[in-house]
């Protein structure tokens, strides 16, 4: 079974500003995260100054697939 957690984005000003909402995930989240940003972003912040929603799909604490939700 997969893992999912939401991850939501916003970028106000030069902040960028998280929101993580866990649907079924255990263990350790700052792992996952660190590793979705290290993947995703470049330079560590979201670049846009919409709000993103990411749904994580996590498995051993890996991160298998990223789906951008509009």
């Amino acid at each position: 079974m997969k893992n999912r957690v939401l991850l939501f984005l916003k970028k106000v000003g030069s902040e960028c500003f998280e929101k993580v909402v866990v649907v079924s995930h255990k263990g350790p989240l700052r792992a996952i995260l660190s590793e979705f940003y290290k993947t995703n972003f470049v330079s560590g912040e979201c670049d846009s100054s919409s709000e993103n929603i990411y749904l994580l799909e996590v498995r051993d604490g890996k991160i298998m697939d990223v789906k951008v939700i509009e």
